[in-house]
């Protein structure tokens, strides 16, 4: 699926809570490298993480945070 939406240049939501590996800021940050084309949102901004997802949305162009349930 992020084969096609890499090749097509779509947007991905993801849920990134930051307690598990499946929903990580460090696994946006993997796919973001990897696939440039795809535009990443992510939901609630990684949570507890939202330090890390700020760097990430600094670092990678393709990557946007979603504010609910964030806090700063």
């Amino acid at each position: 699926a992020l084969k096609y939406a890499d090749e097509h240049r779509l947007l991905v939501l993801m849920h990134t809570w930051g307690e598990s590996r499946y929903d990580s800021p460090a696994l946006v940050e993997k796919l973001a490298a990897e696939y440039r084309n795809v535009v990443f949102l992510m939901g609630h901004s990684g949570y507890g993480e939202w330090e890390k997802s700020i760097g990430i949305g600094r670092d990678y162009p393709n990557v946007y945070l979603e504010l609910t349930a964030a806090y700063a």
